[in-house]
């Protein structure tokens, strides 16, 4: 027959084994619930704020800025806008590097062509487009990309003509207001 001491031991010797066990399968639970939880974590910092509905924004230029910092539809590609007399005097000449309003403006102007669907009328003759150019009183507008590409504008009274596209569009006198305004154009 056993002595006490040796059942003692046995007890023990179980008991631990039986301890060591439960550590080993609390171990193993741990392992696979932590990255579970970080993969969840990751999952709600990264995917629940793009699907959360965005606030009301009143400003366009807060739209556009908006747009570009999250890398939705719209993107502003110019960083610099130049604005000079079509004259070529140098005289009220300006340039905007200010990213806020170089998408204001960018967006104005991108919506009054938006706006315009049938108003926008093509020059057939090219010709035609180089003396209506020369001839000008009014603003050249040139946008201008970090690569140097540019897109041009000439504002003269009401018309809006983009010279690139070879379009032109008559500006209401609010039209006009709104965009002379953004241009620091004052006449």
């Amino acid at each position: 027959m056993r002595e006490i001491d040796e059942c003692k031991a046995e007890v023990f010797r179980r008991s631990e084994k039986r301890i060591k066990e439960r550590k080993k399968k609390r171990n193993h639970i741990l392992s696979l619930c932590i990255p579970l939880c970080l993969v969840v974590t990751v999952w709600s910092v990264m995917i629940m704020p793009a699907m959360m509905p965005k606030k009301a924004v009143k400003n366009v230029a807060e739209v556009v800025i908006e747009d570009c910092t999250t890398s939705n539809s719209y993107v502003c590609p110019y960083t610099e806008v130049m604005i000079r007399n079509a004259d070529s005097s140098n005289v009220g000449s300006q340039s905007v590097t200010d990213k806020v309003k170089v998408a204001r403006i960018f967006e104005t102007i991108s919506a009054l062509n938006e706006s315009a669907d049938g108003g926008l009328t093509a020059d057939e003759d090219a010709a035609d487009q180089n003396e209506s150019t020369k001839n000008l009183t009014g603003y050249i507008i040139t946008f201008v990309t970090e690569d140097g590409s540019e897109k041009v504008y000439a504002l003269d009274n009401n018309e809006l003509f983009n010279v690139d596209e070879n379009t032109r569009i008559i500006l209401t006198d609010s039209q006009l207001e709104e965009l002379s305004a953004l241009l620091g154009i004052t006449d």
